[in-house]
């Protein structure tokens, strides 16, 4: 008898939403200071898939979040994806995951590697400081407020990461999820 051969995984998207946000002090434990920003592009490189776009933009899409989004076509049930911030002049990258039930992907230099699978969702969101972000964010329409007029937060390392996962889910549903049509029986 010939074996059955073993079925190849059906191919997939992954869905990657990508935020930007300047941290004035340079420091993630604090909150009031973090600013979401639009107009920061990223490079986007797939091993084992096909991007939607080989650059993405953050921007302003209707939500209270700015973020770019991609999907990844994955051949085989998983692909590695390379996000690389174009960065800005000086500004300083201090950290980047990405996050859909737990933290995920590396860090290095400017680029932040990670896998995805077929049917994964993931957000992945990108921090810098630097630039003279006290006094502006070095991106057209952004302009954080002084330092010292802010009201500070009780600080939780966890806080930016739930409102993250939060704008997260919002902006998945908005892009993923749409009602299946009604269908009627006849008879």
């Amino acid at each position: 008898p010939t074996p059955t051969p073993t079925p190849t995984p059906a191919p997939g998207d992954a869905k990657i939403l990508v935020i930007k946000v300047l941290d004035i002090d340079g420091d993630l434990s604090t909150e009031s200071d973090q600013t979401v920003v639009p107009d920061w592009t990223f490079d986007v490189g797939v091993t084992g898939g096909t991007p939607s776009a080989t650059s993405i933009t953050t921007a302003d899409q209707g939500a209270d979040v700015p973020f770019a989004d991609v999907s990844v076509s994955v051949d085989d049930g998983s692909a590695h994806v390379t996000l690389t911030e174009n960065q800005q002049e000086g500004f300083e990258i201090i950290d980047a995951f990405c996050f859909d039930d737990s933290d995920f992907g590396t860090l290095t230099d400017l680029s932040l590697d990670f896998d995805v699978a077929a049917g994964s969702n993931a957000t992945c969101v990108f921090f810098n400081t630097g630039g003279a972000v006290q006094e502006a964010t070095g991106t057209p329409s952004v302009t954080p407020p002084p330092t010292d007029t802010m009201t500070p937060a009780r600080s939780s390392g966890d806080g930016t990461r739930l409102l993250l996962l939060v704008v997260a889910g919002v902006i998945a549903t908005l892009l993923i999820v749409t009602p299946a049509p009604a269908s009627r029986r006849r008879r």
